[in-house]
């Protein structure tokens, strides 16, 4: 009997430690990023051109509004990412006059994940441009 308390502080004693070290050095799986993602779509149209712009989230509908971005202008919009859910991807579509419409994905998680806190799309008549961090352009389908 005279063991038992001894025994029961020892496992306290490891319990409480075991605790401690979490805090302190948290499982890094634990803990997520909670800055925000940035996107950045400017104007970049030809012949001054307002661009009308309308974004969602593809995998819980979650629609943005529409946003007439002035020539030279930009249109921007943030969002956190849970990387314990579903994989998030951001579309938009884009008009402008006469009767010009396109969409893509501005934003993939299993692609962009790993380019930054902010993507800067410029958006022109022959297609979107990866301002940042890339530097890279693609064409409209």
């Amino acid at each position: 009997m005279g063991s038992f308390p001894k025994h029961l502080i020892f496992i306290l004693m490891v319990v409480a430690l075991s605790v401690l070290l979490t805090d302190i050095h948290p499982c890094e799986g634990r803990q997520e990023d909670q800055s925000p993602q940035r996107i950045i779509l400017q104007n970049g149209l030809a012949n001054s051109a307002k661009l009308t712009v309308r974004c969602w989230r593809r995998d819980n509908k979650s629609d943005l509004g529409t946003h007439v971005v002035a020539p030279g202008r930009s249109y921007e919009f943030r969002f956190r990412l849970n990387k314990t859910l579903n994989v998030a991807i951001y579309a938009c579509s884009f008009r402008w006059p006469p009767k010009r419409s396109e969409q893509f994905d501005v934003y993939d998680q299993l692609v962009d994940l790993n380019q930054g806190k902010l993507l800067t799309w410029n958006i022109t008549n022959s297609g979107p441009c990866l301002v940042v961090p890339r530097g890279e352009c693609l064409h409209w389908d």
